[in-house]
């Protein structure tokens, strides 16, 4: 039994970095998808949008995000977990940064 919770306790951390990871995945899909659309609207209009709605796409809503946010500047697109833990945001060029989770958490997620 004892070793068993040694195997626990060691599995544990890596089994939840993975889950956060998987839930990560989602608030990145819709980045990328907002990133696309942005671009669009600024081939057409010269600037970033700064509201979804003069965006032509439509995201559902997500499980494990708020609602996002977007900017006519870089980052074009942000999102927050809705537990707080972290926000991710995209730019321009496509690369995604994380912030306001400590700096160790984003970088177990990857970001």
């Amino acid at each position: 039994m004892i070793i068993i919770g040694a195997m626990a306790s060691i599995a544990w951390p890596s089994f939840v970095v993975t889950i956060e990871r998987a839930k990560s995945a989602e608030g990145v899909q819709i980045l990328e998808v907002i990133m696309g659309s942005q671009k669009i609207y600024k081939l057409e209009n010269g600037v970033y949008s700064n509201t979804m709605a003069n965006l032509e796409v439509s995201i559902p809503a997500a499980s494990n995000f708020n609602a996002p946010t977007l900017s006519t500047s870089n980052p074009i697109a942000s999102i927050q977990r809705k537990d707080n833990l972290y926000t991710l945001s995209i730019t321009d060029a496509g690369v995604i940064a994380c912030s306001n989770g400590t700096v160790t958490y984003c970088q177990k997620i990857g970001y």
